[in-house]
């Protein structure tokens, strides 16, 4: 289903979106205020950057495990995520959200739960006080700019089921010292670690068959780096000024 497909059809109650039907793009329901039943089915794979965006009355909301993508802001605004306590935001095995009493500032190091399957666009991005996190074996999907711009982020432990990084995930990580190893990764996202100065040694296994234009860009620590045979495509860019 296209970008912005239902874009502000605010008469529109109900959507029942048929199987088959594997992408629901950006935007395409977004400011629906009075849709308050959409049922996805399983062969649904992607949901866009604010794909259910400020549908007010929208309460109730299942996904299957076969999510391979959520965006930014794809539930922002809706019933559904205004009635979720504090804490972790989940919607099926993808964490959407960290709700904290301090104006949703995270502080410190972080562990993300096991069983985590994916991290929504825009997570933990411009976190300021963020300085660590932990992520479980469980976790195959990292959201567009998750970590973006968390310019106190020094540790990161990567698990070893992660198949792709999105776009400027980890951009302007500037302090990230960490190794980064990644056995099974496929893609790895533009800019995904963009101006990461303090990154030395970048370890990728043998299933990786794209590198994102400017992924490693800026990457002045970076003295290490094998790229495995499966790799078909290396876009503009990738290790500039290393």
């Amino acid at each position: 289903i296209g970008k912005e497909a239902f874009w502000n059809c605010r008469n529109l109650k109900h959507v029942n979106i048929p199987n088959g039907v594997t992408k629901i793009d950006d935007g395409t329901f977004s400011r629906c205020e009075y849709l308050n039943n959409v049922t996805i089915p399983n062969s649904v794979t992607y949901i866009g950057s604010n794909a259910f965006y400020d549908c007010t009355n929208l309460t109730d909301i299942k996904i299957s495990d076969n999510i391979t993508y959520i965006g930014t802001a794809a539930f922002i605004g809706t019933g559904w995520m205004k009635n979720q306590p504090e804490g972790d935001v989940y919607i099926g095995k993808w964490l959407l959200h960290i709700r904290t009493k301090n104006s949703n500032r995270v502080e410190g190091d972080i562990v993300i739960k096991d069983g985590t399957v994916g991290l929504a666009g825009n997570l933990l991005a411009k976190q300021e006080a963020l300085t660590g996190v932990t992520l479980p074996n469980s976790l195959k999907y990292i959201g567009d700019e998750a970590f973006y711009n968390c310019p106190e982020l020094t540790n990161l432990v990567l698990g070893d089921s992660i198949i792709s990084i999105g776009k400027s995930a980890f951009r302007e990580c500037s302090k990230l010292t960490s190794e980064i190893n990644l056995p099974n990764i496929t893609s790895i996202g533009n800019y995904a670690f963009y101006l990461c100065k303090g990154v030395t040694r970048v370890t990728l296994g043998d299933k990786l068959t794209t590198i994102g234009a400017s992924a490693f860009q800026a990457c002045t620590g970076l003295t290490s780096i094998n790229i495995p045979s499966s790799v078909t495509s290396i876009r503009a860019s990738a290790f500039d000024t290393c």
